[in-house]
């Protein structure tokens, strides 16, 4: 199976290769999802209390994964 990278670089995969590759991103977004529901919630939260600084300071940081 064929994979063509950012990169324009194209890669032969064996299946078995292309099932980890994939599970493997779906980890990935699953770990970013999760850490955008967390800063939602955290802006949410400040929101509410009408706190404008804790919002300020919400950023991405580093990403679970």
């Amino acid at each position: 199976m064929a994979l063509r990278a950012q990169s324009n670089t194209v890669y032969s995969l064996t299946p078995a290769q292309m099932i980890a590759l994939t599970d493997a991103a779906k980890a990935f977004k699953q770990g970013l999802l999760a850490h955008s529901w967390q800063l939602k919630d955290a802006i949410a939260d400040a929101e509410a209390a009408g706190d404008r600084e804790a919002i300020e300071a919400v950023g991405w940081g580093e990403a679970a994964t």
